[in-house]
């Protein structure tokens, strides 16, 4: 994995970068002092986890954050900020978690960067498919919902493909719930990580058709809950 970390102090960088080499398995870590700097350079290079400052000259650590994941929505965001008062604006831009500086210990830098390392593995899980052609193997951080109709399950994935087999969704579900999948309705299981918002009876999805998936009733209250722990960081 590559680590990024942000703050326009660099005695706090070069903090969480001495704690992270000490507990990492040979990861690569950057530092950044500005926002502008880590979004140029995510552009070109991919960082899985970043350690991000709020309070920066130019482009603020919130704004830096919805830029990175418009290049990469999978990015785990952990906020590292002075002030409270910035909790609630970041979970908004679903922060994978948020650390007070005041009260920031190197055990709370390791057992965020091990959560967040959890939440990326499952990210980058290979689901096996079994077909009548044969087995197949999808990344599960493509798949936005499965979709059960006339005893078939369609896969939809990210860029609007599908794949297409029989089954039955309750044994998806089962084998999925672990990798943050809910059911919304007697006919979809949705990835958590891919819902931009709940608009009324809908799900909207983070694609860029921003797809939208019904949510029945009988589901409503899981749904709600699940998005919100998961959005709040209690869900890896």
């Amino acid at each position: 994995m590559r680590i990024a970390i942000c703050d326009d102090i660099e005695e706090i960088c070069n903090r969480i970068k001495c704690v992270l080499q000490k507990s990492t398995d040979n990861e690569t870590i950057i530092c950044f002092s500005n926002g502008y700097n880590l979004i140029d350079s995510m552009l070109t290079e991919s960082y899985d986890i970043v350690y991000l400052d709020i309070e920066m000259p130019g482009v603020n650590g919130i704004e830096t954050a919805q830029k990175l994941q418009t290049i990469n929505h999978n990015v785990i965001i952990i906020f590292v900020s002075s002030y409270s008062c910035y909790v609630t604006n970041a979970f908004r831009v679903n922060a994978f978690q948020f650390l007070l500086k005041d009260n920031l210990t190197d055990d709370d830098i390791i057992f965020e960067y091990k959560r967040a390392r959890e939440r990326y593995k499952k990210e980058h899980f290979k689901y096996c498919v079994n077909k009548k052609s044969g087995v197949s193997y999808v990344p599960i951080n493509k798949i936005v919902c499965i979709e059960s109709a006339n005893r078939h399950l369609y896969i939809i994935f990210s860029d609007g493909t599908f794949l297409e087999y029989r089954g039955k969704l309750d044994k998806e579900e089962i084998k999925l719930l672990p990798y943050n999948f809910i059911r919304t309705h007697e006919s979809f299981l949705v990835n958590i990580s891919l819902i931009n918002m709940i608009k009324g009876d809908s799900l909207i999805m983070n694609t860029v058709s921003k797809k939208k998936i019904p949510i029945s009733r009988k589901y409503k209250e899981n749904v709600l809950n699940a998005y919100n722990l998961f959005n709040m960081g209690y869900m890896i």
